[in-house]
Order: C-alpha cells, then sequence, then structure tokens
C-alpha cells in the first residue's frame, strides 16, 4: 500500500541537482585589468574582446594572500581567479586574486661572486 503526498510537499522541495545546474560553468582567468566600476561592481580585462567580471557579495577578493575588498583595485593590476558564467551569459567571480604577476614570476639566481 503506497501513502500519497499533498501537492504542497512536491513543489516546494528543490528538484535533484538544480544547486549545481543554477551555477553554471566555471573557468579560471588572468590578465590585466582595464577598468574598473565600483557602482556597477564589475572590472573589464584589457585584450581583444575586454572581458568584463562581476563582483558579487559572494566573491572572495585577495590582495597577496589576504582577504580585502573592491577598493584594493588599481587599473593596470594583474589578476587571476575563478569566474562563473550565469544562465544569462554574466562572468560572475567566485575568486579574485590580485597581484599574482610578481608572485608568478621566478626570481633569476644571484650571481657567484669571487671566483
Amino acid at each position: 500500500m503506497s501513502v500519497a503526498r499533498p501537492a504542497s510537499s512536491l513543489t516546494n522541495s528543490p528538484a535533484k541537482g538544480s544547486k549545481s545546474e543554477s551555477k553554471g560553468r566555471g573557468f579560471p582567468f588572468h590578465g590585466t585589468i582595464a577598468a574598473i566600476d565600483k557602482g556597477a561592481k564589475t572590472i573589464t580585462m584589457r585584450g581583444e574582446k575586454q572581458r568584463v567580471y562581476y563582483i558579487t557579495s559572494e566573491t572572495k577578493i585577495n590582495k597577496d594572500k589576504i582577504r580585502t575588498t573592491l577598493n584594493a583595485l588599481v587599473v593596470g593590476d594583474y589578476v587571476g581567479g575563478f569566474a562563473r558564467e550565469a544562465a544569462d551569459g554574466k562572468r560572475d567571480l567566485v575568486t579574485l586574486n590580485i597581484g599574482t604577476a610578481s608572485a608568478a614570476k621566478p626570481k633569476a639566481p644571484a650571481p657567484k661572486s669571487g671566483q
């Protein structure tokens, strides 16, 4: 014998997998900032296509591995991170790391003296 559920309990529960479907495709990015719009909370990257990324309330912004805010960004900063493409085509930032260019460049060994 099966027990019937009320219709309201079926419509209020989210479908399995719906949370991951709404997040969209994720991808890493890096480059130099061409423009910052603090009012719209967006950054535009240099390049042929000048991609625009949106900063959300959940975006984690780091500078030299220390948590910071949007105010720490400056045009010309080298940044990298991870973004997700929303259903409407917007690129929402998950993480934004400022100043990774200097960390990525290996230091040249010091020349030996006295030989």
